[in-house]
């Protein structure tokens, strides 16, 4: 994923629903979110776990330009649900 978006900035929407968000994609997606090109996030039912919902959250806090973020079909916690 990080190989790709190095070679085509220009991407504005990552949608990665029904795989699963392993921490090594969770870690690359904060980056790339840290670079203020993304338009829409897509992550519904991929398992995120805490650690990795908060992985995404420190990219986003540093966001300017996401517009739309679905997570969805999560569990993020024992009562957090999306």
């Amino acid at each position: 994923l990080s190989l790709v978006f190095r070679y085509s900035p220009a991407i504005k929407t990552i949608n990665i629903s029904e795989n699963d968000a392993q921490l090594k994609s969770c870690e690359t997606i904060s980056q790339i979110l840290r670079m203020n090109s993304l338009k829409r996030l897509v992550m519904s039912n991929v398992g995120l776990t805490s650690k990795n919902f908060a992985l995404i959250c420190l990219g986003l806090a540093d966001n300017l330009t996401v517009e739309e973020i679905d997570f969805s079909h999560n569990k993020i916690g024992k009562n957090i649900y999306f």
